[in-house]
């Protein structure tokens, strides 16, 4: 893998130590339990995080058959992919795009866990598997900013995690200031 791309993937793992960390804590019930109408619970977070990166990794693999008819990624991707990392830095709401599944709970602690992993180890496979002529090439579409490059998709990533992180502290102390 890419030295550059190493690092935010690197970056990434450590993110998934840290929600490891914050699920170890919690039972079953309050891993499932939303700490209000129309809030999503602990295991509804780690459900959406794990499967926009599973979506993200489906939609590079696509583009990755044909990797030669993607544009390359220049100011304006880098201007998008600024924007959205400046998004999810703020403490602005977003609403979950359209084209992830709404998270249904209750889900198993240990599942979402080895499920994520799963996921986790495709990304990294597939990152590998990407020549160094097509790492500047626009390989996924964000559905609200549009197309950007590996590298961006990567900070993106980062940046996801670490709002739901927040998300998931902030439901834990919630729910019940004993927690973890």
């Amino acid at each position: 893998m890419n030295k550059k791309f190493q690092k935010r993937y690197l970056r990434l793992q450590d993110l998934l130590s840290e929600y490891v960390k914050e699920l170890n804590d919690l039972s079953h019930e309050d891993l499932n339990k939303s700490p209000g109408e129309n809030s999503w619970s602990v295991a509804e977070v780690v459900y959406h995080i794990s499967h926009a990166e599973k979506a993200i990794v489906q939609y590079i693999q696509k583009k990755l058959i044909k990797p030669e008819e993607a544009k390359r990624a220049g100011l304006k991707s880098m201007y998008k992919a600024i924007l959205l990392r400046l998004a999810l830095r703020s403490s602005r709401k977003f609403r979950a795009p359209k084209v992830l599944d709404n998270p249904q709970g209750p889900y198993e602690k240990d599942q979402l866990i080895s499920e994520w992993k799963i996921i986790r180890a495709t990304l990294g496979n597939t990152y590998d598997s990407v020549s160094q002529d097509h790492l500047g090439r626009q390989l996924f579409k964000h559905p609200v900013v549009g197309k950007i490059n590996l590298y961006q998709t990567l900070g993106f990533m980062g940046d996801h995690m670490q709002r739901h992180l927040k998300q998931i502290r902030k439901i834990k102390k919630e729910l019940n200031g004993s927690i973890g």
